[in-house]
């Protein structure tokens, strides 16, 4: 079965262009793209995306150059133990260590749009799904788990495309919140089939794996079908940048003016922007930049750029005034109203106090959770006043 959906002609057509028409169409569409991304860069810089400048991405360092989180907890122990049990130190899993074996094993999701059954199982080479419907005496592999658990786990296959780089098969079906439960995958609803791996999920380019690999761990290499020099999970070095430098600086006392960091401060909006690289910000999107639009609230850093709040914070808003990145994220409401009421109380000399409530409820009334996917809700940090239906309205 896998020498079928990994054959070159159907894979071809859906996600890489025959050599006639890149020769035939490259011409205009590189002059026309050229238009517009010069017309989107300016008005995204104008209307939707702060001027600070983003700091070079800790990406772009090599391989060599990391150490890993656990060379940090020689000096940075509490942070490395507390980082340890938060979502970002859970953010990859290869399916070979028995990580889901008895949550998935043996299970069955039947798909809602196209009435066939996905059958789960679980082997020494890892996961693997069927679907007896179509392919009665084949299984497809399930290589990787993307994702922290507390919202969604997503699956992820690594097969060759026409170029000889590895594309990325997203699975149909994901697990959603703490039980694991099955669903679609969110973007998967109504998908047309147009080859036999697509029965399995979505045909993602190498470009687009790498960004959701690199997301999900703080250094990778991948080598044909293989991941290697990997590191998993969002560690210290996925915003610190790689480390080895500071160590070894450490070890012999010769400290520079970065301490051998290629990021350790930034101001507000560059940590928006940073956290944005993965949580995404403004200029990446591709629905509306809309307040009833729910698929924003998926994207926290988007939401702050576009509050009253952040812009009239005068360089004090950003994500670590209310999320300790070292720490697992608070539940407590009370942990974020004591952080409103920072700026929003009834002293004098502070900003304007709520009028309807003045000392809690700031969070239910202004970021409420929003279902955003079947089973899978997020607070919107799109922070305004509300109306009636409780997301449509505008409010500053």
């Amino acid at each position: 079965m896998m020498e079928r959906m990994n054959s070159e002609a159907p894979l071809q057509r859906t996600v890489f262009p025959t050599r006639k028409l890149v020769v035939g169409c490259l011409l205009p569409v590189l002059l026309l793209g050229s238009v517009v991304v010069w017309l989107a860069f300016h008005f995204q810089r104008a209307v939707r995306t702060p001027v600070s400048r983003l700091p070079a991405s800790t990406r772009d360092a090599r391989h060599e150059d990391y150490v890993g989180s656990q060379a940090c907890a020689s000096c940075h122990a509490s942070q490395v133990n507390e980082h340890a049990q938060s979502g970002h130190a859970r953010t990859f899993y290869r399916t070979d260590d028995g990580q889901f074996d008895a949550q998935v094993d043996g299970q069955q999701f039947e798909d809602p749009e196209r009435g066939v059954t996905f059958h789960y199982h679980a082997g020494p080479g890892g996961l693997s799904v069927s679907l007896p419907e179509r392919f009665p005496d084949d299984a497809f592999p399930l290589h990787f788990g993307l994702g922290s658990g507390q919202h969604a786990i997503t699956f992820m296959t690594l097969v060759p495309g026409t170029d000889g780089r590895a594309v990325g098969i997203e699975h149909r079906v994901s697990l959603f919140g703490e039980d694991h439960e099955p669903g679609l995958t969110p973007s998967h609803r109504g998908q047309a089939v147009t080859q036999e791996v697509e029965h399995f999920g979505r045909v993602r380019s190498p470009e687009l794996l790498d960004r959701c690999l690199g997301c999900h761990t703080t250094t990778y290499r991948r080598e044909g079908l293989k991941l290697t020099e990997l590191q998993p999970h969002v560690g210290c070095e996925s915003c610190h940048g790689p480390a080895r430098r500071h160590v070894e600086q450490m070890q012999h006392g010769t400290i520079g003016d970065t301490l051998g960091l290629t990021a350790i401060s930034w101001t507000a909006t560059e940590q928006i922007q940073r956290c944005g690289e993965c949580h995404r910000r403004p200029d990446m999107l591709e629905s509306p930049l809309q307040p009833d639009n729910l698929k924003l609230v998926r994207y926290a850093p988007v939401g702050i750029l576009q509050t009253a709040c952040y812009r009239k914070s005068e360089g004090r808003l950003s994500c670590t005034t209310c999320h300790d990145p070292h720490r697992p994220v608070s539940r407590d409401a009370q942990h974020y109203e004591t952080r409103c009421l920072s700026c929003h109380s009834a002293e004098p000399d502070q900003q304007v106090s709520c009028k309807v409530s003045s000392q809690k409820g700031c969070i239910a009334c202004h970021m409420p959770q929003v279902e955003v996917h079947p089973g899978m809700s997020m607070s919107d940090h799109w922070i305004r006043v509300r109306g009636a239906d409780g997301l449509m309205s505008k409010g500053k």
